[in-house]
C-alpha cells in the first residue's frame, strides 16, 4: 500500500475539519434520510420519504462503509510434487534396496495411457 500524498492528507483533514465545524456527520445524515417518512395523501399510510431508487443509492453508499468492496489480489508461486514408489520384487516379502525404492517423477513427464492400452500418449 503506498502512502497518501501530502496534498491528499491536507484535503482529507480540511474536509474533516469542515464537517466538525458545522457539526455535520454525513453517515448520520444518510441514516436520517433513510428513516424519514411522510403520510401518503391517497392512502393515509406512513411511507418512506425517499423513492426506491434514492433509497437504493443511499444504501449502496452506506454499504461501502459497512462492508467494503473486496480488492483483487494476485498470488504467484509454484508447486512442487513428490511421488514415492516402493518397488517390491515378485514373490518377495521385503522391499528392494533403499536406493531402488525412490523414483522422482517430474509432473511434466507424466503421460496418459492411450484408450487401447498399447502405447502412452504425451
Amino acid at each position: 500500500m503506498r502512502p497518501k500524498s501530502p496534498r491528499r492528507k491536507n484535503f482529507e483533514l480540511s474536509v474533516k475539519e469542515l464537517f466538525a465545524r458545522h457539526d455535520l456527520n454525513p453517515i448520520e445524515e444518510f441514516i436520517k434520510l433513510l428513516r424519514e417518512t411522510k403520510i401518503d395523501p391517497d392512502t393515509g399510510e406512513e411511507v418512506p420519504s425517499l423513492k426506491n431508487e434514492e433509497r437504493i443509492a443511499v444504501l449502496r453508499e452506506l454499504a461501502q462503509y459497512h462492508s467494503p468492496k473486496l480488492k483483487a489480489t494476485e498470488v504467484r508461486g509454484g508447486t512442487q510434487n513428490t511421488l514415492t514408489i516402493k518397488v517390491l520384487g515378485f514373490g518377495q516379502q521385503a522391499a528392494l534396496p533403499e536406493k531402488a525404492n525412490i523414483i522422482t517423477i517430474d509432473p511434466k513427464q507424466i503421460v496418459e495411457a492411450s484408450e487401447d492400452g498399447d502405447s502412452p500418449t504425451p
